[in-house]
């Protein structure tokens, strides 16, 4: 009987052992949901050019699939336009001072333009961060409002209107996945109701960031279990 009681308090302290095993586990495993940027974009390695007319500081880029720079974005479709921070749509009135450059994403006539990120993949229980700079169409001229649609697939969908007046807005947005899937960043103003296809907000700081992912815990059963086999194979072989 004496040594039946060994043997329980030797496979408690086992048990213990494994237990906290069991919990520095679950420590490492919740440590996967740090955040992870996916994407950020401030478009600065764009190339516009030096002129004296502040209107001209500015050029196209155009073809379905062509990157903008190091941004992480391509063209989806028609054209955009790369601004420099001096750029002025309003004669005396720069587009977006300190910004370094922007982007137009309506691009030029007749189709205007659009553009995507690469695909990302997610799991459901995945949440999300976006944040991004809306900067207004300064001129009145071709209609007092503009609008921007922006989606990450079937996650977030949303359409935001501006102003010619507003000042600069940084948007933020967070949501979750209930599936798993994959979803591109598209900025798309076309077909929104603009005055022409070529008038849309102005966009920069683009930031695409992964706040959660799913806790495994399928894994830290697997580990449970392991441990419990273990130990039952640590008692039978020792009696």
């Amino acid at each position: 009987m004496l040594l039946k009681v060994f043997s329980l308090n030797n496979i408690g302290s086992q048990v213990l052992g494994v237990g906290l095993m069991v919990g520095l586990s679950t420590v490492t495993i919740s440590g996967a949901n740090a955040s992870t940027i996916l994407l950020q974009a401030d478009f600065n390695d764009l190339i516009t050019p030096e002129t004296e007319d502040p209107r001209m500081r500015f050029s196209t880029i155009v073809g379905e699939g062509t990157p903008l720079g190091n941004s992480g974005f391509t063209i989806l479709s028609g054209s955009v336009n790369a601004l420099d921070e001096t750029f002025e749509l309003v004669p005396g009135s720069q587009i977006a001072p300190g910004q370094g450059k922007i982007v137009d994403v309506a691009g030029e006539p007749p189709e205007g333009g659009a553009i995507t990120s690469s695909t990302f993949s997610f799991q459901a229980g995945e949440s999300f961060e976006l944040e991004f700079k809306l900067f207004p169409w300064q001129d009145s001229f071709f209609g007092e409002s503009a609008r921007m649609r922006v989606s990450f697939g079937d996650l977030f969908d949303e359409i935001f209107t501006l102003r010619f007046d507003d000042p600069m807005q940084t948007i933020t947005r967070s949501f979750e996945a209930s599936f798993d899937g994959e979803a591109n960043l598209i900025f798309d103003p076309r077909n929104q109701g603009n005055p022409r296809v070529d008038v849309a907000p102005f966009i920069d700081d683009v930031i695409l960031t992964q706040t959660r992912v799913p806790e495994p815990s399928s894994l830290a059963s697997l580990g449970i279990l392991a441990g419990l086999g273990l130990l039952k194979w640590r008692y039978f072989s020792k009696h």
